[in-house]
């Protein structure tokens, strides 16, 4: 993963800005969006013209045809080279979804940014 992107990312998981959501990119529920921690880094992509704002599906956020994996485009701008970010073994999607923490998380982007 390229550094300023990682970088960027863990700021964003630890800015307080995003609830942790489960189980898709994002979910929008009664005025309240929650995103898995890959959710934060399509938001990223968006805010930097990278894909285009999500639509919405059945409560779900769709960011440029995906809504649980990391979409090409994202792929190649921040580095990741798997559609899942595999850390350990585990897609940070699966870690996110078990309930670890977007803190937890963060260290592990930070300690790890070459592998993903």
């Amino acid at each position: 993963m390229k550094p300023e992107s990682a970088k960027r990312w863990v700021e964003a998981l630890r800015s307080g800005k995003y609830k942790q959501g489960k189980r898709a990119l994002a979910t929008e529920c009664d005025g309240s969006v929650r995103h898995c921690c890959l959710g934060v880094l399509c938001e990223l992509a968006v805010a930097d013209g990278v894909i285009a704002p999500p639509t919405l599906n059945s409560g779900r956020r769709v960011y440029d045809t995906e809504e649980a994996y990391l979409p090409p485009a994202v792929r190649v701008w921040c580095g990741v080279q798997s559609r899942t970010a595999i850390i350990y073994g585990k897609s940070l999607a699966e870690l996110n979804d078990s309930g670890i923490t977007f803190g937890e998380i963060s260290d592990a982007i930070e300690q790890n940014m070459e592998a993903l």
